[in-house]
């Protein structure tokens, strides 16, 4: 699939951006979140700027900017890089706390540390995109998922969706009848797309430790084979939703174990 495959696709990918452009509401390049499932993790409401959709967001309009350009579009191609470049500066102005990248900047889980803060960062520069974080944050951050929704809340037996949820954001979670659904279960798919950031940015003894403590818990403790899970509980045997999709992130890794 070649410039022309791409080219025609254009319109479409011009349609989407300029509807996401809409949820700017301050104005500062990066998009706001509403405070509902608005996003993929159903039980993790983000609202405001977030690091998940604002870091999306990103990549999004860098890979439009560079599809505008082949489309021969180069005022808009201009534009949406400049409109890129703002939300950079918003993204680490506003959810960089020193360790991490927050959740969000209003919603309650804001402070808690989430596995998939950099999935925008990371695909854009596995795509050639350039980066959205500056190299040494993303390092850091990416030290704090891999001690903290790991190694401490994780068990070591794999990362966790959040760590350090307070009582008060527990108690504001939408699953009250399962509080642990999507935050305290460890989610192969973003576990696997987390070793892959791992590697992209050169923390490899730190991957190997993850795929080897997923294939343990995956293969050797579950037999689920090819049946990889939604998710699968700490210090248990259980699972929900086998041969589901977002396993398929094993792929993103440069070394399999």
């Amino acid at each position: 699939m070649g410039k022309d495959w791409r080219v025609k696709r254009f319109p479409a990918v011009r349609s989407a951006i300029e509807y996401l452009q809409v949820f700017d509401q301050d104005g500062d390049g990066l998009i706001e979140n509403e405070g509902i499932p608005d996003q993929t993790f159903d039980n993790i409401p983000m609202l405001g700027a977030s690091s998940y959709c604002g870091g999306l967001w990103i990549a999004a309009l860098l890979a439009a900017s560079e599809l505008a350009k082949e489309a021969d579009q180069h005022d808009l191609s201009n534009r949406w890089n400049r409109l890129a470049n703002q939300a950079k500066q918003a993204y680490n102005d506003k959810l960089f706390n020193g360790y991490w990248y927050r959740v969000d900047t209003d919603g309650h889980f804001s402070d808690a540390c989430f596995i998939e803060q950099l999935l925008g960062p990371f695909l854009a520069c596995r795509l050639g995109l350039g980066n959205i974080v500056p190299i040494d944050n993303a390092r850091t951050a990416l030290k704090s998922i891999f001690e903290h929704n790991f190694l401490s809340e994780g068990g070591g037996e794999g990362a966790v969706s959040l760590a350090g949820i307070s009582p008060e954001a527990i108690a504001a979670l939408p699953h009250q009848n399962d509080t642990s659904f999507q935050t305290k279960e460890i989610q192969p798919g973003f576990n696997f797309s987390f070793a892959a950031q791992l590697e992209e940015w050169e923390l490899f003894d730190e991957a190997e430790h993850l795929r080897k403590a997923l294939y343990h818990e995956l293969h050797v403790r579950r037999n689920l084979v090819f049946q990889t899970p939604a998710a699968f509980d700490k210090g248990k045997l259980t699972c929900r939703a086998i041969l589901n999709m977002r396993p398929l992130a094993a792929w993103w890794m440069n070394k399999l174990t």
